[in-house]
């Protein structure tokens, strides 16, 4: 969380806009805020931060640096109940506990993403590690993807006076994790392709299977060996029955 003491904009309208923006994120949303979640973009108090926002490391909730993010944005405003509240819940979830539970729901859910297609897809293994990497990359991507338009929608969207910085990483994310996500996902089926051509041109190279291939017997030279062969086979058997004709006179004479 890049933390501001004072307005770091110009003194003009749009300036004075987004640094209300920022105090009114802080205030209202103090715990995302604290854990350089999503309103640390939505209400970034320059552009410039706004990009670098989504790429900052995500404290874990209840951790230190949560708590003492929370507790700078406190002492800016000692009588807000919600930080106050965001505190106090913050210290509650430190426990093991909690955090033994988030990573097992975490390994779930990627485990999720990861046995889905595996089941769900028709064909062989190997199409169905396809498929499961596919969705894997798909998501990986779209994570990647939603932090680049997050980035940049809010720094766009922040010529928009109070709301524009909010809207524009709201609809810059998921914007960014769909296109990221597809990409990804085309760029795994390309990769797919290449390989399995690669291996059918040296399948074909090693083919020694050539029944029923007759394309070296259709050419031009072979059509005129086949005519001669047929006319010496003619001539072959027209001596052979004047031979046993000329026989047969003898034996009756």
């Amino acid at each position: 969380m890049q933390w501001y003491d004072t307005n770091p904009n110009p003194d003009t309208f749009r300036g004075n806009a987004q640094w209300s923006a920022h105090k009114f994120g802080r205030q209202h949303f103090p715990s995302s805020f604290a854990r350089n979640g999503f309103a640390s973009v939505a209400f970034a108090a320059t552009p410039g931060d706004a990009l670098a926002a989504p790429w900052r490391r995500k404290h874990r909730y209840g951790s230190a640096k949560h708590v003492s993010n929370l507790r700078q944005i406190q002492a800016a405003h000692p009588n807000s109940a919600k930080i106050n509240k965001a505190m106090a819940a913050a210290g509650k979830k430190t426990s093991i506990g909690a955090m033994a539970g988030k990573a097992v729901g975490g390994t779930v859910l990627a485990g999720a993403f990861a046995v889905i297609p595996m089941f769900t897809t028709q064909g062989t293994l190997y199409d169905k590690t396809k498929a499961t990497i596919g969705e894997l990359g798909f998501h990986g991507g779209g994570l990647v993807g939603a932090k680049i338009g997050m980035g940049f929608g809010a720094a766009v969207g922040s010529a928009v006076p109070f709301v524009g910085t909010a809207i524009g990483a709201a609809v810059g994310a998921v914007v960014g994790y769909v296109a990221g996500g597809m990409a990804t996902q085309l760029g795994i089926t390309k990769a797919f392709s290449m390989a399995d051509a690669a291996v059918d041109r040296e399948r074909n190279k090693r083919q020694m299977n050539w029944v029923g291939n007759q394309t070296a017997f259709m050419t031009q030279g072979a059509h005129t060996m086949r005519q001669q062969s047929l006319q010496a086979m003619n001539r072959g058997m027209m001596s052979a029955r004047s031979m046993l004709g000329r026989e047969g006179m003898m034996l009756h004479q």
